[in-house]
Formats: C-alpha cells, sequence, structure tokens
C-alpha cells in the first residue's frame, strides 16, 4: 500500500527472511547428498534427518505465507476472540464495581489485566480500521494483507492468555438491594409554613458554608426536626447539593453496630467484622471515597465521639447535621450552627389543623369557635395539631367541646419526660382516650414495648395480641389476623402510628408519642415495665417494680445472666427478644410465672429449653426463633404445655420433631421453617386438628406421597431407612382448619407427579415450593408458586391449575419442557403479581399468551378473557430460544371486569420488566406490545446478543403513539447486535418521563436519533460504557440518522423550545473508543442543569465539545457552558488536547463558577488545566497526577518579566488563598478509593441479571 511505511518495512522484512531460508537449502543440499550415498545401515537416521531439515526450512515460510492467504480468517477470528474477552471483561468490571461499593480495595493483578484488555481492544480497532480503510486498493494490497493476517494471529494468541487468565478472576455482585431512597420517605402531614421555611433557610446557608461542617437542630419533641430534616434530605440530595444523603436515628440509647449498619447499608457497604472499631475503620474509608455526602443523625440525646464510636470522618467531604430536643447537646457537640425549630404562628396552625380534621370545618360555624380554642391550646405544636385533628375528624360537637375543656386542664399528673412540652403530652392522652375501643387501645399500648424507633408489623403484634387474647370472643387465627388489621388501620389514622417509608407492610411509632404511651402504659391497671433498647447486661430485680407487674419487655438488650428464680406471680407477657448475648436461663427460672401466657425468646443464645418451662401451664404462645446456639435444640419438653396456640422454632436448629408435639391439642399455629436438618415422623401433624397455619418452607422436604408414580420417588423411598410424613397428613389438615400453608416438596420432578390433593380454595396463604428450592426475595406476596427442576411438558390439568390461578407471586428455574406461559383457566392468571422464569431452555416462540384457553373433554376451548391484567414485574432469563415476550397482536384488550388493579387488560400494570440472556429475541417490546404497557416505568435488558432494536413502533394507529409515557429508567446491557434503541416514529409523550439510562456494551455509533433525544426532557442521569463503536450520543441531523462522520460543514445549529437534556444533571462517560468528542456546542450549551461530568477511558477523544456554530455570536452574551457543574473528572484520555479547539479564544464559556473537584490523572496531551481559575471560585479540590501538573502551562499574568515557573507559583498562590486544597500524586485515585471509572453495581446491574458465582479475591 502506497504511503504505508509500516507495510514497506514488512514486505523488506519478509524478503530478507525469504533470502535466509534459500541460502540455508544450498548449503545443506551437498551434505544431505552425501549422507543418502552412505551405509545403508545410517538410512533411517539420514531420512529422519532430512524431515527435520525440510520441516525447519519449510514450517516458517508456510506460517508467512498463511498470514496473506487467510488474512481475512485470522481478522475474523480475531474478532470472535475479542468479544469473548469483551465480555469477560464486562463481568471483571462489574466485580470490580461491586467490590469497591463494599469498601474493598482491587488487586494490582487485577488493575493490570484490565488496563492489557483494554489496551488490546484498542489495538483490534486500529486492526479494523487499517482493513477497513484498504478495502477494494490494490496498490500495496499484499503488504497490507500480509500484515493484518500476521498481526491478527499474533494477537489472538495473546487474547487467548488473557481469557485464561481472566477466567480466574471469578465474578461476585451483591444482589441485596439498597435501602429505598429518600424520595420515597414519608413526611407526615409536611408543609412549608413560615417558621419551617426559616428554619430551612437557615440550615440550607449553612451546609452551603465551606467551613460549617456540623449543624445543629434543636426544638421541642413534637415540633417537626425529623419531619422537616426528612424534607431537606430529599431536597437537598434530588437537587445534587449532595451526592448522597443518609438518615440514621441515634435515640437515647445509641446501637452502635446497628447505627454503623444503617449508614453502610445505604452506601452499599458490607460488614463481616464484628468488632466495632474494625466497623468504623472501614465506614471511615468508605465514606473518604465519596465525593460530597451528608449525614443526619436524628434524635440524639448526649454527645457522641463520631470518628471512633461510628466512624463518621466529618468535614471536607462529609458534613453532619444533628437534631436534638436540647440545645445543650448542640453545644457539646461543638456545632458550628445551631438552628431552632420553633412552633408554628397560629395562622399556620390553623392551616395544618383545617388539613388535619378537614377543611369543613372553616364554614362550620358551630365548631369554628371551639375549634380556634383547640388549635391555641396545642401551642403550635404540629404533632399535638395533627394528633388532635384527626382524633376530632367527623366527631360531634359534644366531643369537640370535651375536648377543648380537656385541653384547658392541667394535667392530673403530667409526666416527667425530658424535653416534651406538656401541651404535646396532653394531646396525644386526649387522642389515646379518644380511640374508639380498648382493643385498640391496648394494641397501641403493645407497640410501646418494642424499642424506639422499631419497625413493627402486625405478624409482631399477633402473638401478643393472641396471648393477651385481645379479641376474646373470636377463636380463629384468621379472623384475628383481619380484626388486628383493622385496629392498626385505627392507629394510623388517628396518626399514633405511620407507615414505615422503608418497610413495606410496617409501622413506626414516633418516639414522642412512644414516650406517652409507656407512661400511660406504666399506669395500674396496665401495669406495663418497658425496658426494651436500654443497652441493659444485667437483668434488675426490682421486687416493687415486678411484684405487680403484668407486662415486662426487655427487648433489645445485652443481657447476659438472669437470677435463678423470678417470683412475678401477676406476669401474662414477658419478652426477651434480641439479646443475643443470653447463653442459658437458670432451670427454675420461670417457677415464679405461673400466669405467663405469652413468652418471646426470639434471637437468643439459648441452647437448652430450661425445665422449669413446662411449669408454665397457662402459656398460649412460644417464641424461640432465629437462635444463634449451633447445637440442635431439643423441644420434645414443649409437649406440656397443653394451652399452645402458637409455637414458632423457625431457625432454630431443629432436626427432629418429637411425638410430644403431636399432643398440643389447641395449636392453632406451627412455624417450622429453615431448620434444614429436620425430619419429621408420621402421624404427628394429623393430629393437630385445630391448626391453621403450618410453616415448613426450606425445611422439611422429602414427603411421603401416596400412589408414587416415578421409579426414582419408589427408590428413594425404599433406600429410606426411616418413616416420614405424608403429604396426605397436610392434605387432611386443610379439609378442616387450615388457612396459611408454607411447604416445600422436593421429590416431585414432574408437572404430571404433581398430585397434592390439597384443599387449596380454604387457603388464605401459601407458598409451595416444588423441585429443588429457591430463595426468598423481597417479593413475596399472600399466594406463592415456585418451580425448580420440574419437567412440565404443557399446562392441561384444570386441578393442578387451580393452584396457579390463585398465585400472585409464580417462578419457574430450569424447567424442561417447559414450552410457554399459558394463561390457562376462565379466569386466566388475573391473580398474578409477579412472574419469573429462569433457564428454561425449551420457551420456545413466545412466552405468555394474553388469551385464555382450557381443556374440556380432551377439546381445547379459547374464551375472550383477559390474561395478566394485574402483572406488575416480569423477569425473563436464560431463555435461548425465546423469539417474543407474547404472542398478542391484536388491539388493546377491553378492560376487565373482574379485579386488577387499574381495570385494564394484558400488561396494562406492568410496571418493571427485565429481560437477561434471551439469545435470540431480536425486538425487545415490539409494535403489537408497546402499546399494552401503558405504565411500564423500568426497562432492563441485558445479554440479548441477537437483539437489533429494543423499542418499535412500526405500524400503530395514530391513537396510540403516546407510548412508555412513565418509563423512569432504561438499562441496556451487553446487547451486541443492536441497530437502534427505538425504530418507528418517536411520538411527542413517549419517553417524556425518562430520568435514568445506563448503557452498556452498546455496538451502535449513533446511540440516540435526533427525535428520540428530543423527548428526554426530564432525564437526569445519563451512564454509558464500554461503547467503543460509538462516534456520537445523538445525531444531530433530523433526515440522516445514520451519518457517522463528525459533524458536517453543512449541520445546522440546533434551537429549540426545550433544550435537548436540559434537565441532566449527571453525566459518565467510560471506555468509548471511538469518540472524538462528547457533545456539540449547540448541545452543550443547553445542559444548565448539569453538576456532574465524568469522562474515562477514551483513548481517541480528542475535546470535549466540538464547535459547530460561531462562538464570537455569543460572546457579547457571556454564555457559559455548564453552569452548574461542580465535579469533572478526566480520566486516561491520551489525545485530549483542549476543552473545545473551536473555542480556545472564548474563555467565559469554560470559566465553571459552580466548579468544586476537579480530577485529572492520564491525559498527557492536556497541557492546560480545564478549567478558568479566575472565575471558578467555588473550586475547592484539585486532584491530579504529579508528573503532568508539573509539565502544566499556565496563562499569563500582567508582570513584563514573567517566567513559566512565576506564572505557576502566581496561580499556585492564588489557589492556596482561596483555600483550594491541591492534592498531586502517582497514585493519588488508588490511595483514596477513587478509581474513576467505575459506576457501582447498584445503579447498574438488576437483580434479574446478576448471576451467582464464587467471590472474588480482591483485596492485597
Amino acid at each position: 500500500m502506497a504511503g504505508n511505511p509500516d507495510a514497506s518495512k514488512a514486505s523488506s522484512q519478509m524478503e530478507q527472511q525469504e533470502s535466509t531460508m534459500s541460502r540455508d537449502v544450498s548449503l545443506f543440499l551437498p551434505l544431505m547428498i552425501g549422507l543418502i550415498t552412505s551405509k545403508v545401515t545410517t538410512i533411517d537416521i539420514v531420512i529422519n534427518a532430512i524431515s527435520e531439515v525440510i520441516k525447519y526450512l519449510v514450517s516458517p515460510f508456510m506460517d508467512h505465507v498463511s498470514y496473506l492467504v487467510y488474512y481475512k480468517k485470522n481478522a475474523n477470528d480475531l474478532r470472535e476472540q475479542m468479544a469473548r474477552l469483551g465480555e469477560l471483561k464486562a463481568d471483571v468490571q462489574r466485580s470490580i464495581d461491586a467490590a469497591h461499593m463494599r469498601g474493598e480495595v482491587i488487586k494490582i493483578v487485577v488493575e493490570n489485566w484490565l488496563t492489557r484488555a483494554n489496551e488490546m481492544q484498542s489495538k483490534e480497532m486500529i486492526l479494523n480500521n487499517t482493513l477497513e480503510q484498504n478495502k477494494g486498493c490494490l496498490q500495496g494490497g499484499c503488504s497490507m494483507h500480509y500484515q493484518v493476517g500476521k498481526n491478527a494471529k499474533q494477537m489472538i494468541e495473546q487474547v487467548k492468555e488473557l481469557l485464561i487468565e481472566g477466567r480466574t478472576f471469578t465474578t461476585m455482585l451483591d444482589p441485596t438491594p439498597l435501602p429505598p431512597s429518600l424520595e420515597t420517605m414519608q413526611t407526615l402531614d409536611f408543609q412549608v409554613y413560615d417558621s419551617t421555611k426559616l428554619a430551612m433557610d437557615q440550615i440550607m446557608e449553612a451546609l452551603k458554608r465551606e467551613h460549617v461542617n456540623m449543624v445543629g437542630v434543636y426544638g421541642l419533641g413534637g415540633v417537626g426536626k425529623t419531619t422537616l430534616m426528612k424534607q431537606m434530605a430529599k431536597i437537598l440530595e434530588r437537587d445534587g447539593f449532595f451526592n448522597h444523603v443518609v438518615m440514621v436515628t441515634v435515640s437515647q440509647v445509641p446501637a452502635w453496630t446497628k447505627i454503623q449498619g444503617e449508614i453502610a447499608k445505604n452506601l452499599g457497604l458490607k460488614f463481616t467484622d464484628d468488632s466495632l472499631s474494625v466497623r468504623a475503620r472501614r465506614l471511615v474509608d468508605r465514606l473518604k471515597g465519596e465525593k460530597r455526602i451528608l449525614i443526619v443523625l436524628d434524635d440524639l440525646w448526649k454527645p457522641l465521639n463520631l470518628l471512633e464510636q461510628i466512624g463518621i470522618p466529618y468535614g471536607n467531604n462529609c458534613k453532619i447535621v444533628l437534631t436534638t430536643r436540647l440545645l445543650e447537646v448542640c453545644i457539646q457537640m461543638e456545632t458550628q450552627f445551631n438552628v431552632e425549630v420553633k412552633v408554628l404562628l397560629e395562622g399556620d396552625a390553623w392551616i395544618l389543623f383545617k388539613r388535619a380534621v378537614g377543611e369543613l370545618i372553616e364554614n362550620d360555624n358551630t365548631l369554628h369557635s371551639v375549634a380556634k380554642q383547640i388549635v391555641r391550646e396545642c401551642g403550635g405544636l404540629p404533632l399535638a395539631i395533627v394528633i388532635i385533628g384527626r382524633a376530632l375528624r367527623a366527631k360531634d360537637q359534644s366531643v369537640w367541646n370535651d375536648a377543648a375543656s380537656e385541653l384547658m386542664k392541667m394535667s392530673s399528673s403530667p409526666p416527667d419526660i425530658q424535653g416534651m412540652h406538656e401541651k404535646v403530652f396532653r394531646s396525644i392522652e386526649l387522642s389515646y382516650n379518644y380511640l374508639a375501643s380498648e382493643a385498640t387501645k391496648f394494641c397501641f399500648l403493645l407497640c410501646c414495648m418494642f424499642p424506639k424507633d422499631s419497625s413493627i408489623s402486625e405478624n409482631d403484634l399477633l402473638p401478643y395480641v393472641v396471648g393477651e387474647g385481645v379479641f376474646r370472643d373470636i377463636a380463629s387465627l384468621y379472623e384475628v389476623r383481619n380484626k388486628l388489621h383493622t385496629h392498626m388501620e385505627r392507629l394510623k389514622g388517628s396518626c399514633l402510628l405511620v407507615d414505615d417509608c422503608r418497610r413495606k407492610g410496617f409501622v413506626r411509632m414516633h418516639d414522642v408519642i412512644r414516650d406517652v404511651s409507656i407512661w400511660i402504659a406504666s399506669k395500674e391497671g396496665h401495669d406495663f415495665v418497658v425496658k426494651s433498647g436500654r443497652g441493659l447486661t444485667q437483668f434488675q430485680d426490682r421486687d416493687e417494680e415486678l411484684g405487680k407487674c403484668k407486662r415486662l419487655s426487655l427487648m433489645q438488650n445485652k443481657i447476659t445472666n438472669l437470677p435463678n428464680l423470678l417470683n412475678c406471680s401477676q406476669l401474662v407477657t414477658l419478652s426477651l427478644r434480641d439479646n443475643n448475648c443470653l447463653r442459658k436461663i437458670p432451670d427454675a427460672f420461670f417457677q415464679g410465672m405461673k400466669s405467663l401466657k405469652t413468652l418471646d425468646l426470639e434471637q437468643t443464645d439459648i441452647c437448652l429449653i430450661p425445665s422449669s418451662l413446662s411449669s408454665l401451664t397457662n402459656l398460649r404462645v412460644l417464641l424461640l426463633s432465629k437462635y444463634y446456639c449451633p447445637h440442635p435444640l431439643d423441644v420434645s419438653l414443649l409437649g406440656k404445655l397443653k394451652k399452645l396456640q402458637i409455637l414458632d422454632v423457625n431457625d432454630s436448629n431443629v432436626e427432629k420433631l418429637p411425638e410430644e408435639i403431636g399432643g398440643l391439642s389447641n395449636l392453632k399455629s406451627l412455624n417450622l421453617g429453615d431448620n434444614k436438618g429436620l425430619t419429621i415422623a408420621p402421624n404427628i401433624l394429623s393430629r393437630l386438628s385445630l391448626l391453621e397455619e403450618l410453616y415448613l418452607e426450606n425445611s422439611f422436604h422429602e414427603w411421603e406421597m401416596e400412589g408414587q408414580s416415578s421409579e426414582e420417588d419408589k427408590a428413594r423411598s425404599s433406600s429410606s431407612s426411616k418413616a416420614v410424613a405424608c403429604l396426605s397428613e397436610v392434605a387432611s389438615l386443610s379439609a378442616l382448619s387450615l388457612t396459611t400453608l408454607e411447604i416445600w416438596v422436593s421429590n416431585i420432578k414432574r408437572w404430571s407427579a404433581i398430585n397434592i390433593p390439597i384443599h387449596w380454595e380454604k387457603l388464605t396463604r401459601f407458598t409451595v415450593v416444588l423441585g429443588s428450592g429457591v430463595d426468598r426475595d423481597e417479593y413475596y406476596c399472600n399466594t406463592n408458586v415456585f418451580f425448580s427442576g420440574v419437567f412440565i411438558p404443557q399446562f392441561s390439568d384444570r386441578e393442578r391449575m387451580y393452584l396457579l390461578e390463585r398465585a400472585e407471586r409464580l417462578g419457574f428455574s430450569n424447567c424442561p419442557g417447559l414450552k410457554y406461559i399459558l394463561s390457562v383457566g376462565a379466569r386466566g392468571l388475573n391473580n398474578l403479581r409477579y412472574l419469573f422464569v429462569y433457564d428454561c431452555d425449551d420457551i420456545d416462540e413466545y412466552i405468555l399468551s394474553c388469551t385464555t384457553s382450557f381443556v374440556v373433554d380432551d377439546e381445547a376451548k379459547d374464551v375472550s378473557q383477559i390474561a395478566f391484567s394485574r402483572l406488575e414485574r416480569l423477569e425473563l432469563r436464560g431463555l435461548p430460544r425465546l423469539k417474543a415476550i407474547s404472542n398478542s397482536r391484536g388491539p388493546l384488550p377491553l378492560p376487565s371486569r373482574g379485579g386488577g388493579g387499574g381495570g385494564g387488560g394484558g400488561f396494562n400494570n406492568l410496571r418493571v420488566l427485565y429481560v437477561c440472556a434471551c439469545s435470540i429475541l431480536l425486538t425487545i417490546i415490539p409494535s403489537h406490545l408497546l402499546a399494552k404497557l401503558p405504565n411500564l416505568e423500568e426497562l432492563c435488558v441485558g445479554d440479548c446478543h441477537g437483539a437489533i432494536e429494543v423499542f418499535n413502533s412500526k405500524g400503530l394507529e395514530e391513537g396510540q403513539k403516546a407510548t412508555m409515557s412513565k418509563l423512569k429508567q432504561l438499562k441496556l446491557d451487553q446487547l451486541t447486535s443492536l441497530r437502534t434503541i427505538w425504530e418507528g416514529i418517536v411520538s411527542p409523550l413517549s419517553l417524556m418521563n425518562l430520568e435514568y439510562i445506563f448503557l452498556y456494551d452498546l455496538r451502535l455509533k449513533i446511540l440516540f436519533p435526533l427525535a428520540m433525544a428530543q423527548r428526554l426532557q426530564q432525564l437526569k442521569k445519563l451512564k454509558i460504557r464500554f461503547c467503543e463503536e460509538m462516534v456520537e450520543i445523538m445525531s444531530m441531523d433530523e433526515g440522516n440518522e445514520d451519518r457517522v462522520q463528525g459533524i458536517s460543514s453543512s449541520s445546522t445549529t440546533l434551537h429549540y423550545l426545550n433544550p435537548i437534556f436540559g434537565n441532566l444533571r449527571v453525566l459518565h462517560l467510560s471506555d468509548c473508543g471511538s469518540l472524538k468528542h462528547i457533545l456539540p456546542m449547540s448541545l452543550a450549551q443547553g445542559l444548565i442543569q448539569l453538576e456532574e461530568l465524568s469522562i474515562t477511558w477514551c483513548s481517541n477523544l480528542e475535546e470535549i465539545i466540538v464547535n459547530d456554530r460561531d462562538c464570537n455570536d455569543d460572546i457579547q452574551e457571556k454564555k457559559t457552558i455548564f453552569p452548574r457543574l461542580r465535579y469533572l473528572q478526566l480520566f486516561k484520555l491520551p489525545n485530549l488536547s483542549m476543552m473545545s479547539k473551536g473555542v480556545l479564544l472564548c474563555r467565559h464559556y469554560y470559566c465553571w463558577p459552580s466548579l468544586e473537584t476537579l480530577k485529572v490523572w492520564r491525559c498527557s496531551n492536556l497541557k492546560f488545566l480545564p478549567v478558568n481559575l479566575e472565575m471558578a471560585t467555588k473550586l475547592r479540590r484539585i486532584k491530579v497526577e504529579e508528573e503532568w501538573f508539573n509539565k502544566l502551562e499556565w496563562p499569563e499574568h500582567d508582570d513584563d518579566h514573567q517566567t513559566d515557573e512565576d506564572n505557576k507559583q502566581f496561580h499556585l498562590h492564588r489557589l492556596r488563598d482561596r483555600g483550594v486544597k491541591l492534592n498531586a500524586g502517582q497514585i493519588i485515585l488508588q490511595q483514596e478509593h477513587d478509581i474513576p471509572v467505575r459506576f457501582f453495581a447498584k445503579e447498574v446491574v438488576p437483580l434479574a441479571l446478576i448471576t451467582s458465582s464464587p467471590p472474588l479475591l480482591l483485596t492485597r
């Protein structure tokens, strides 16, 4: 090839080598002839010698010939090997991401391997470019083909070595979901009033000050400090003022392990060390790696050493806000700024009261005056106002008058509760008194037995309610559950309890309300003694206190020893839950508790049940679950407790269910779950005739089955030396009283063998696991069915199908024979909310059918019925033959009459769709399905290497164009054949709410067509990684979407009513080797909200912004690019020379007045700091590579006799004067656990895309 010096040189070398070989042949020929004429006895030796010589001469020559002849094959083989390397590199990268999130350090060998893999990808790209550029070129073609063939062959061997080495780094990702975001925090009745606005403004102003690292927020209990800070936390994180905001409750007796755990959980950090000091050091390292983080410590009662006791290195990037009732705590903590949250003004108090009681009060003349009086008596305290308002809602005038009168009175015996205003106490007490029934009041008081800030579920309260006999006229546990739920709803309606935003189905009690409830519960008649969460190490036996005690709570302490005998003859309820230091209970301990009805020993460490427990003949409830002792627990003694109604020994290492348990004739609930070695003998369960709830999941599973059909089952039965319980025993219970069942049957391998004679119609809650078993996750519902390793040729039997029709959650894993999930039965699968299908190789064509059919008299009947009308979440993984998600191509189904949220049909309620490893699926969401997903919020697609498009809107009718309008998250991962994200017309409302896009390992040259990009008005985060062929993020031409070159001279400047990506706050790009620029100027000027820009491992990047317009047009306007940019990171960009070549003189473009942190590493071609230092007044941190920093060129200042060193020192002095911290070093990034190329696994990989595998060894 003309003009190619490398190719000419290679050709010359080849000619020299051929000449050398010819010379070698001429030297060896005479020798060979002489040997042939020698004695016959040496013929064999001669022949061998000749063979070796020819092999020596010919083999290298043929290698060189093959480079030329097979250059295409070598290039294709290399491409295949590189594809494997790309996949392996992606796996290793994910492991590194997850490890960084957990605060681990990556081995140098892993980092070096990743660098070599990146370099190999760059070499392969250069090779392919050479081949493309010279396609059809005659001159010099042979020499170029030879060189390509040779390089490709050599690189194949190098890639194979990388593959072998890389496979030793087995992947590990952390599937544990992070807690809900601050956006989901419940802020009860929050409204910005004058007093709250003043406090919020003061807090905000304090946090903006660079030198303020700790802010104190104080005020009366019930004034709204916690609610205000929850709202502030949302705002601060949403607006990007902090990258992370974590809020934890400290309380009066701080539980250090719990506090550390809460902070770590929010950061994705896992602790494996029991030592508080070790955990603290790991937390310090993790927090130092955050850019800007705010930690809110709620409800402080005494000063703490944050660094030593918890591990919070406040200062620089980490700020603290603490809330407390006491200003003295702020002073002792040496807060730099304190804000008092004051009571509401009278006008604001009236507005809040109207919201609580109802707006009708404004026009009710009979109640208006007394309402005003009540508001005045509440003293402007929000908690008091809301609670009284809810208590008086829909009450008559006499109740209102009584409330006003009671509030005006002084409390007969006001409690001495520190930091609580008497008006708050009176309002809570009054609200309690107005509760409709004694049962509701008692349920409220039971909640105070749990530690402060506890999450409490109805399942937690049920044993206490049953033990106390709160609902004496109800015998059925099912009815008790329903009644308890009704009372809990009443308590939430009165604001005495609130929903826990962190855990669905749980409630919390405000700390002020809990203080009042403990005071009420301790009075005569109730006789509660509550010492939960006090950090007690010894049991305090005070006769005067315990002599009349009826309810004693010692939950969540560190008690190690109990007295030998405790005389509490009136004690009805005792809770020692969560005392995991308690290893032994004295043998006579329970002898003085003849009245005891409820005993809670959950999460203790006892290894032996004391003999005195058998004397508790009145005991109704015994909870022994989750005890920590490794030795088997013998529960035969419990057979003497004939009145026992609830027995819970879940996860307690019970190996054998003794015969004595069968004698518990009053037992209604038995929990044996998670006892993995448990065996159950025949005729024990069947004797429990009153049993309503039986929990056996992840426990005993090899059941005897009547009429066993398979030889395997018969062989297993005959080989077993012990007789075991039969499924017919469970069936007999289901015919009597059973309403709840959790069961695992592992010895069922075929759908046709599923003959479980259970009366499913009587069950209200069930979990049935058939096959090899599954792990629990967060999506459990009331009715769950799972198949794992079960052969399912077809669904046809109506009796078996009834089980599926009842299911809210249905899962299939590794089920051969399964071809599709057909909605069978007249009702369809319209109870189904969650569907998971994993690793089913026989799934063919499609997986779901949106019409129903069933078998009647051996003939299939079609029914015009809607299927999957309630389906919310669909996860598909490892389905290699899947061609479509659904076979439905007709019009949208009619609204369902039968039930199913929203009244829509088809997939009207689907909100989350995960698709992974479906290799021949071409279109993820085709047009016929696109219009049927109106509520889809999250779409994640990964490892679908055959997919050519994600969305296809072709063929939609005009009225169906508003598609994907509720989609918020889009994650595309390793779609190597993808041609476009959206095929067809993008309607104006499509993707209008999309906030987060993550793209990983796509082979697109242009990611977004212009029409699609224009719809992304709400996009806040865009993260792109390993898109090596991408040359532009978006197309700038409406009519030429396939253009792959740089910005053309004819490209028109973009002017739109709403800037494209106008709400974008975070832009990350990594490993995009074909990018030469990131954005055109016309687009960059619209990114006014951008706060974080990170560009890493883009080897060909020359400039950040390409100038597609005349910057002189804007000089007078002084338009600034990225005016809110706070964080800029440039990492390993060897060809980056400047931010924009075309606007070198327009320095106002890059003044970046909001920039706080600048990081530059391995950008050797960049000669200037990429920021106008004079105008970046908020810049506080610069992290750079020392060698590069010392070679920088600096702007000239006014001195005429300046040198380069003078310029440098001048600017450095200016930076120091402004308090900028400069850190220059060769390994600065590793030292601070801040490898910038990473995106954390929690933001990248959904649960459905994570496959379990051994851990990666990451620590040095």
